[in-house]
């Protein structure tokens, strides 16, 4: 068995003012130590509230020279990381 129970997880790319047009994205990762700090906002998620883990896809090179698809890195965040907050939930 690899999980006890059902695993939700959420695929966080789209961003206000971006979209999904991941070379807009403005979320940043930055590496302190032997961890990552990321900050940005993210929207749209489907699952975002109650999902227990989390696929960011944030910009980890800040020169602006550097292509799109070698800027970016993509992390599994746990959802109950400190610093993550959920907006409200939008109705169906």
């Amino acid at each position: 068995m690899l999980a006890a129970e059902p695993l939700i997880a959420a695929y966080c790319v789209t961003e206000p003012g971006a979209g999904s047009d991941v070379a807009a994205i403005k979320t940043k990762a930055e590496k302190k130590g032997d961890s990552y700090v990321i900050n940005g906002p993210k929207a749209w998620i489907t699952g975002g509230g109650y999902a227990k883990w989390f696929f960011v896809l944030a910009r980890t090179e800040t020169d602006p020279k550097t292509p799109a698809g070698q800027a970016f890195t993509a992390f599994v965040v746990d959802g109950d990381t400190p610093g993550i907050s959920r907006g409200k939930k939008v109705p169906e």
